[in-house]
């Protein structure tokens, strides 16, 4: 937790798992947990306020599928949210966005804020989620492997380890100047 310029962060390792079920034909119970999401989850102060939910996917469906990928989008949408089509190709097509409110969504997801999650998939990778709730953005970068952890076999002070973390710190900095998160022109101070 900190701040970086004039926002206020949070920057995580994250392994989340759902706890499952099963019963083997002896009517025996197992409990076994599926990982749903392992990387690094930024959650940043965003410079608007707004008050509905929006979340960016990956868009696998139409990549795979074209029109009928965004058909198929709209009837599995999110549970109390519609997809909204952005006017963008590049982005519709990288991109699933989903919101519960369609002109705030609009709003928040401006011609330039695409360009720069678009740049950001280029540099993280073309899995990354973005969600914009409770006025803050998070940012989920999947990764499987220890990202901001230090090599245990090597001293923490070694002045290599201390270069690789302070790299993989700045890749997330960066993220915050990229997205001109500390631009304050509307009513946030």
């Amino acid at each position: 937790y900190g701040t970086y310029g004039n926002t206020k962060l949070q920057l995580a390792e994250v392994r989340a798992q759902e706890e499952r079920s099963r019963q083997d034909s002896d009517g025996n119970r197992e409990t076994y947990y599926v990982t749903i999401f392992e990387g690094i989850l930024l959650i940043a102060d965003f410079n608007k306020h707004f008050h509905g939910r929006t979340f960016i996917f990956p868009d696998k469906a139409e990549k795979l599928f074209g029109n009928f990928g965004r058909f198929l989008q709209k009837m599995g949408g999110r549970s109390k949210t519609g997809l909204i089509r952005m006017e963008d190709p590049e982005f519709e097509k990288a991109f699933a966005v989903y919101s519960t409110d369609e002109i705030e969504a609009r709003y928040i997801l401006s011609t330039a804020m695409m360009r720069r999650i678009l740049n950001m998939r280029s540099r993280f990778g073309e899995n990354i989620r973005v969600s914009f709730k409770d006025s803050c953005l998070m940012l989920a970068v999947p990764h499987r492997k220890p990202f901001l952890e230090p090599n245990r076999k090597v001293a923490a002070t070694d002045a290599s380890q201390v270069q690789e973390f302070l790299l993989s710190l700045s890749h997330f900095l960066d993220t915050i100047e990229e997205l001109d998160l500390n631009t304050r022109i509307w009513t946030k101070q």
